[in-house]
């Protein structure tokens, strides 16, 4: 007898026809070998009347000699006079921690190179409001190291957005891309006119001198198709290069906040690929796990880990080709910015930096959320978590006919499956995590 069988992830649920789930995407192995404490606020630290014990918004750079440095912010959550930087040192793989006073976020999207080589880090904000077009830089400044990243050189830097009108343009706080001789830099913005901001890829073809958007990553999409996508629209956007050639994005698309449900699927993070330079996308996706400040990391095999936090902290698996998505880790599950970042140590294993801190604007004083205090707002941890990863083979029973993996739409596969073919026509053609595919089995 010849049994076909079709299984479908579909969002929010798995629909399944006379067989078991079989493994799809890449399984990972985190375990935490230890936690560290790198720095801790408290109320001794107040900056003034209203101030609050919170420590938000780390961002990790690695030198090229291995040391790493994180700088963040502590204070009332995004409270101007009532926020001040600092950053933690560490020159023994994370295990300990040197802190001081520093300038807040020194410097956005970093590209570290070695010792007599020009390492890059870029801070961008402009508009082109003017009734000519004309940019209007506001924060733009670029910033040079020759020894590794251990000192940095202020200068600046030019941005084209290539005849868009932007009232706003921001960089991210991810890295830089260098494919050949060309960097490429995420950034997002809002065109005069419309309520949602678009993930943008520059490019720079001067080593950083010179910036000229190449293509819009994504806009707003409306609709249920790819997945529930904030008005908000796009905005920050993490960038890798894949083994292939091809480069992977992951951007935000909305504010989850005040969620306190660690396991949130949205508003979604979305994914998108480029397999020309970044001169063109593929329709964004989701990836139905819902944060803030996606970063993506590239392993030693190729896969690729993703950063990402907002309520907690966690980190989520992509292939080497980009496409099949693991299911999320939660490193940590309480209060904090949900700003999250990784780096490789010396014996193989990664340092994942988090904030352990209360989370709210100053807006909420008076009604805060549930589950954004931590300690009563009296003190607030910066925290390294010692990651051991490692890759778990995928076992698959079945001998699948067919599979589609979104490569396609299902009406072009060798067998064409239609949205009636499984389940009822209201069935949406995206996945719960990123992997939208059906498989056929013949057997007896």
């Amino acid at each position: 007898m010849d049994v076909r069988t079709t299984v479908m992830f579909a969002a929010g649920s798995i629909i399944v026809s006379g067989v078991a789930q079989a493994a799809e995407g890449p399984v990972f192995d985190v375990a935490i070998d230890s936690l560290i404490t790198a720095d801790t606020i408290t109320m001794a630290d107040s900056l003034g009347p209203g101030f609050k014990a919170h420590l938000n918004f780390p961002y990790m750079q690695q030198r090229a000699d291995g040391s790493l440095l994180v700088q963040y912010q502590y204070g009332q959550t995004q409270s101007g006079s009532l926020v001040a930087g600092k950053q933690a040192i560490s020159t023994d793989d994370g295990q300990s921690w040197t802190t001081s006073t520093s300038l807040i976020n020194g410097g956005q999207s970093q590209l570290i190179k070695p010792a007599g080589q020009f390492s890059r880090g870029y801070s961008i904000g402009f508009s082109t409001a003017d009734p000519l077009g004309q940019t209007v830089p506001w924060n733009n400044s670029s910033f040079s190291s020759i020894d590794g990243g251990l000192s940095w050189v202020q200068g600046a830097s030019s941005y084209d957005p290539a005849g868009a009108a932007y009232t706003v343009v921001s960089g991210n706080f991810g890295r830089v891309v260098e494919v050949g001789g060309t960097q490429f830099m995420a950034a997002f913005g809002k065109r005069a006119g419309s309520a949602s901001s678009e993930s943008l890829l520059f490019a720079s073809t001067n080593n950083g001198i010179n910036w000229t958007r190449r293509s819009t990553i994504s806009q707003y999409v409306p609709g249920t198709d790819l997945g529930v996508m904030d008005i908000s629209g796009p905005s920050e956007t993490g960038l890798v290069e894949l083994d292939n050639g091809d480069l992977l994005a992951v951007f935000r698309a909305g504010q989850p906040f005040p969620n306190t449900d660690v396991d949130a699927v949205s508003p979604s993070l979305f994914v998108a690929t480029s397999t020309d330079q970044g001169f063109t996308w593929s329709a964004p996706k989701t990836l139905g796990v819902a944060g803030v400040f996606p970063n993506l990391h590239k392993l030693a095999d190729g896969s690729v880990a993703l950063t990402y936090g907002r309520y907690g902290a966690k980190v989520l698996f992509v292939d080497p080709t980009g496409k099949r998505w693991s299911t999320p880790t939660a490193i940590y599950t309480g209060p904090g910015s949900g700003h999250t970042d990784m780096r490789q140590l010396s014996d193989g294993r990664y340092a994942y930096a988090y904030d352990q801190s209360g989370f709210y604007p100053p807006p909420w004083n008076g009604s805060v959320p549930s589950g954004f205090v931590y300690d009563n707002d009296q003190s607030a941890n910066l925290k390294v978590a010692i990651l051991d990863i490692n890759q778990t083979p995928v076992v698959d029973d079945y001998d699948w006919v067919l599979e589609y993996h979104g490569d396609t739409t299902p009406d072009q596969t060798p067998a064409p499956w239609l949205a009636g073919s499984v389940g009822s026509t209201s069935i949406r053609l995206w996945a719960e995590l990123g992997q939208d595919y059906m498989r056929i089995e013949s057997g007896a």
